[in-house]
């Protein structure tokens, strides 16, 4: 069994891998797009501290695309605050990020209580959000993310949060994706989005070039 570690301050880990990244978009393309897959628990503190910093890249660069993926692992409350967050996700998105906001705002461990508490306050009722959180739907999707933070773990242990950067590939080339593991500096993350997005640039200029354009 592997071990969890939520919340590591500046891992080294930078992983460089091709075309893994895209298949995990819950939003459609579109030209120029530079995609984040945030693998994260609510109970991890430096998973919330990110937050705000994901919050300030999608101001920063609108070509950022951002998909966040509730990964429980440390308790079964952590497991219950997630399989609330989604059932609120999948009833209704705009009350979810609203939802997904506010938990992430708090300076302590947010418990189950607050989390029911949140969506009661968005409107969610409560018998109709407990039946989709008993949903294979919910619990499918939980697992499958479980499952796919286990490729990433580093000496044994997986550490969250766990960033999956990659550009576009809409124009037929191997786009390569970027990994990083724990909390990150906004320096950083703002580096490989750009460093992503000028590559989108260059083939576009390339493939018009070839094609004798300007």
């Amino acid at each position: 069994m592997k071990n969890i570690f939520l919340g590591v301050v500046s891992l080294s880990c930078l992983i460089m891998i091709n075309n893994s990244a895209f298949a995990l978009s819950e939003t459609k393309k579109s030209d120029g797009t530079v995609k984040l897959v945030e693998y994260y628990d609510y109970e991890c503190p430096h998973c919330r501290r990110m937050n705000s910093v994901i919050d300030a890249l999608k101001m920063e660069y609108p070509n950022l695309e951002v998909t966040y993926r509730v990964t429980p692992l440390l308790t079964l409350a952590s497991r219950s605050i997630a399989n609330i967050a989604l059932s609120e996700k999948y009833q209704s998105r705009n009350a979810w990020i609203q939802f997904h906001h506010d938990l992430m705002q708090f300076n302590n461990t947010p418990t189950v209580f607050d989390a029911w508490h949140i969506a009661s306050e968005l409107g969610a009722k409560p018998s109709a959000l407990s039946n989709m959180m008993k949903s294979q739907k919910v619990q499918n999707q939980i697992n499958k993310n479980i499952k796919r933070v286990n490729r990433y773990a580093v000496n044994g242990g997986i550490y969250l949060p766990i960033f999956i950067f990659s550009g576009q590939s809409q124009l037929n080339e191997k786009s390569q994706s970027i990994v990083l593991i724990g909390e990150q500096p906004r320096t950083l993350l703002s580096a490989i989005i750009q460093q992503l997005s000028d590559q989108y640039v260059q083939v576009v200029k390339n493939k018009n070039y070839a094609g004798g354009g300007k």
